[in-house]
């Protein structure tokens, strides 16, 4: 795909410029849930048991180690490989535990015949460069195969990852803020390959046999990968592939979670349980408790479609041409933030406090602009909790209202979205593309009848002015003044 072919819908908070906002995943033959169908890193392929499939159990069938609380089968609905319980674990057990023997590591690629050649690069790289050099040297029969070559060769071919979506395929997503995104890593990629073509791909084509071993499509599909089977602690520096335990499924609120047990060549990594499980379920963790629904689709091509998550990044900055700039950054910062913030946008929550906070302070200016002298410096973060004034509630509301029209404008109806993915094929791409879809609208939709709402109430909030009259007794609790009675009573 090009870039100049297809492009995001501009992102319409950009027009919201002077309210300072901007927008820049063993069988089992019980019913289940339809989440727990959806691994993270298969590639539901809608068909019988893939041949990858196949190849990742018949090669895990080869190991030698004692047995495990789960094993992978093929998924009985996509035929993608998942970890199934063999039996029942306890909270804080080792679901599966994988040596790193089996691990493919930063030491792996530097043992290999490409090791001297990418020593240096970023650690993703040399694993995704590993990954085609692997299947290249594999696949062309030459050259001997390496332990890992099983489980590499097992790898989907065609992820639900949206990286390496056809630019057809990327039309689902027009008008998406997954689409923003997601145009901005193609274009780094695409960068990326052009340097190595001129270096390495060109300078030692033997250790990518293969006119497709080095094309852009098969460098995308190796960043994708590494990136959706890669989680914590094992990232940046201390990066690995771990064959098995990167079946794991995406579900929310799901606590196992991999740790690393051991020192040297004696590591380990075990998916320790965050509950009790039963025999038969499907091992799963949540991929992204911080992060939207659309940046788990993003980095691993997986959705929760039973739990929503966020559905939409609101990211917020203090405009530097604000007369106030300095004030304001200074009191951000002494609160523990900056002046570039990024803020989620759930149907299942309302606008945190921090977020309308945030706002009042972005939008304080005229009459209000006297909380910004240094007398106040240490209290007006927590003046900004509550409204402030009306005009700047108004001014809140009504830059938030307009955003969320806009953000929206040119798409579908939520209900056609809904029709829509009623319709869609079970485990396919369109299908991702839709969730993201509707999560993303839920949470435009939530948070645009949030602020109506409020709008329609602006009369009956209590503003800062007689918040502080109170505190003073010059207000009593239904806002009638106290100091006529005083003057009344020193007449008489």
């Amino acid at each position: 795909m090009h870039a100049n072919k297809l492009s995001a819908r501009p992102s319409r908070w950009t027009t919201l410029a002077r309210d300072h906002i901007r927008v820049a995943c063993h069988p089992c033959k019980q019913r289940r849930n339809r989440s727990c169908l959806k691994s993270a890193h298969a590639a539901a392929q809608a068909a019988a048991p893939s041949l990858q499939s196949q190849q990742l159990c018949e090669w895990a069938q080869g190991l030698s180690w004692s047995p495990q609380p789960s094993s992978p089968s093929p998924d009985d609905s996509s035929g993608a490989p998942a970890l199934w319980l063999q039996r029942d674990a306890r909270r804080g057990e080792a679901l599966i535990t994988v040596p790193r023997s089996l691990w493919i590591t930063l030491d792996t690629v530097m043992q290999s015949r490409l090791g001297p050649h990418v020593e240096g690069m970023e650690p993703w790289l040399q694993l995704a460069l590993f990954l085609l050099h692997e299947r290249a040297t594999a696949g062309s029969g030459r050259g001997r195969q390496s332990a890992h070559s099983g489980y590499i060769m097992s790898l989907p071919q065609e992820p639900l990852l949206p990286l390496v979506w056809t630019e057809e395929e990327l039309e689902f997503l027009e008008g998406t803020q997954l689409l923003d995104t997601l145009l901005g890593y193609r274009q780094f990629f695409e960068a990326r390959h052009q340097q190595l073509t001129e270096s390495l791909f060109s300078q030692q084509p033997d250790l990518f046999p293969g006119d497709a071993a080095s094309s852009f499509q098969s460098f995308l599909w190796a960043a994708a990968t590494v990136r959706s089977r890669v989680h914590p602690p094992l990232e940046q520096q201390r990066i690995a592939l771990v064959p098995l335990a990167d079946l794991v499924q995406h579900r929310r609120g799901e606590e196992q979670e991999w740790v690393v047990k051991g020192r040297g060549s004696s590591e380990s990594l075990e998916v320790q349980a965050g509950r009790a499980h039963r025999a038969g379920e499907t091992v799963a963790m949540d991929f992204g408790p911080g992060k939207t629904d659309s940046q788990v689709a993003l980095d691993y091509g997986c959705f929760d479609d039973t739990t929503r998550g966020a559905g939409f990044l609101l990211p917020l900055e203090l405009p530097e041409e604000d007369r106030n700039f300095d004030d304001k950054a200074d009191i951000v910062e002494i609160n523990g933030l900056s002046v570039s913030e990024q803020f989620t946008l759930s149907v299942q929550e309302d606008p945190s406090t921090e977020l309308l906070a945030y706002l009042r302070l972005l939008n304080l200016r005229g009459a209000d602009s006297f909380l910004l002298e240094s007398l106040f410096r240490n209290e007006v973060w927590g003046f900004m909790q509550a409204p402030v004034s009306e005009p700047n509630e108004k001014a809140v509301y009504d830059s938030m209202i307009e955003g969320c029209r806009e953000a929206m404008d040119g798409r579908r109806s939520l209900g056609e979205e809904y029709a829509a993915l009623r319709r869609a094929e079970p485990g396919s791409r369109q299908e991702l593309a839709l969730q993201v879809r509707v999560s993303e609208m839920e949470a435009l939709q939530h948070t645009l009848n949030f602020f109506q709402q409020r709008l329609a109430k602006l009369d009956k909030l209590e503003y800062y002015q007689e918040r502080r009259l109170k505190g003073l007794g010059l207000l009593d609790d239904n806002g009638i003044n106290t100091y006529d009675d005083f003057f009344k009573d020193s007449i008489a």
